[in-house]
This record gives structure tokens, sequence and C-alpha cells, in this order.
């Protein structure tokens, strides 16, 4: 008789935790179409501000009135770069987390199982070279960071392009050129011959990356993912040979 009442109780139990359960996903389902909703609806709504206020500023300039935007863009210090509508500065410490943020955002938690995640755990990024952009608020629109690794049994100094990303509101503005033109010409300035990447070649071979097949990553990489670029001269197929973290080689 007992036996019976337990086994009636947890049948009970059992129907109401999966009935608790399903309206518990339910909810994150919902919750989650709501949040892509809203992102989509912000983005329209960035779109269109930021299309006004470049009829505001051409408006403007042809008045003859000096833009507020552009005086703010006019600024020049050291480690700071000002375009049109974004200002690119190193990152710093502080910008850690909000830079942590915009990654989650473009790339959301699995980018930390790509091979060249592994690459960079425990190794510093390289000062300088990691920029940051913000736009006329103060708000970051996109980074790009550069790590040290060695490639080959020599144990080459070369630097690993990656993560760049961009904010959804802020894509298709040309930020990520501009991020990455900007990266690869301080590299230059600081010495360094040598950057690989994972990324699509269609896409970066503008910027003078090409196909290497003798480099190799960490598994699991598409061998026509990994591409190269030459700096000051340098011939990226002189590259040759594993990809290895820094402190390891």
């Amino acid at each position: 008789m007992l036996d019976a009442f337990k086994g009636s109780l947890a049948c009970r139990f059992n129907r109401i935790t999966h009935a608790i359960y399903r309206e518990r996903l339910r909810e994150i389902r919902l919750v989650g179409y709501a949040h892509a909703i809203l992102r989509k609806v912000c983005a329209m709504l960035a779109a269109r501000i930021r299309a006004r206020l470049r009829t505001l500023d051409r408006t403007l300039a042809d008045s003859g009135n000096l833009p507020v935007r552009s005086a703010w863009t006019n600024q020049r210090r050291v480690g700071c770069v000002a375009h049109d509508m974004f200002r690119l500065d190193d990152e710093k410490p502080d910008d850690f987390w909000e830079c942590e943020a915009l990654l989650d955002t473009a790339f959301g938690p699995g980018r930390f199982a790509l091979s060249a995640y592994r690459l960079r755990e425990g190794v510093e990024p390289v000062e300088g070279l990691c920029v940051v952009a913000r736009d006329e608020f103060g708000s970051l629109a996109g980074l790009v960071r550069f790590w040290p690794v060695r490639v080959g049994k020599s144990g080459r100094e070369t630097l690993l392009l990656g993560p760049i990303a961009v904010h959804p509101t802020r894509q298709g503005e040309g930020l990520g050129s501009m991020l990455i033109n900007e990266g690869i010409g301080r590299a230059g300035a600081n010495g360094w011959r040598f950057i690989v990447l994972v990324g699509d070649a269609p896409y970066y071979s503008r910027f003078g990356f090409i196909n290497c097949p003798s480099i190799r990553f960490p598994p699991p990489t598409n061998p026509a993912r990994i591409l190269a670029a030459g700096l000051c001269g340098s011939d990226s197929f002189e590259l040759a040979g594993e990809v290895k973290k820094w402190r390891e080689a």
C-alpha cells in the first residue's frame, strides 16, 4: 500500500516537474524571440538616426556652420586617431568588460571553442596594437586585437589577428576595414613582419592576406581559411610550420 502511494506521488511529482519545465522553456523561447525582435528594431532605429545625422551634417556644412560631430572628430592626441564618425583609440584595461560584451554579441559563447582561442589562452595581447572604435556618443562600436604567436621550428615571431568585431548596429559602414588597416599600420610601424589569421580569403585579400597551406593551426581548422600577410617587404610564404602559443615555442 505504501509502495503504491509512493509510486503515485512520484508520478504526480514528475508530471508537475515536466509541466514547470515546459512552461519555463516556453518563457525562455519567448524572451529569446522578444530579444531578437528588439535587436532588429534597435538596429533599424540606429540606422535611421545615423542617416538623419549625416543629413544634418551635410545641411550644416552647406550653410557654412561647423557640425558638432565634425568638431568632436577633429581631435588629435597620442594613441588616438579620429575619423569622420569614429574615434580609434588604444584598448585600455577599463575597456575589458565592454569589449567582452561586444564579442559575446558578435560571436556568442561558442567563440571560446575556436582553435585560435587556444593560442591566446594565458597570453597577453600586444600592447599598442589592440584598437577600439567609439562613435560620437562614446559607445563602443568595434574592436580589433593582435596576439603574439610563433610559427615553425625556428619560432618565427608573428602576429595573430583577431578577434575583430563590429557592433551589429554599426555594420556596413566600413568600420571593420578601418580597424584592420589601423592595426596593420601599427604592426608595421612597430617592426612586425608577419600576420596570420583564420578567416575568409575573399574578405581579407583586400588587406594583402593570402592562403598559406604551409602553415598549420591547431585542429580543427580548415586549411583554406589559414591566411597570412607579410609586412615591410616580407613574403608571407616565408612562414611554414605549426602555429604555436607564444610561451610554448
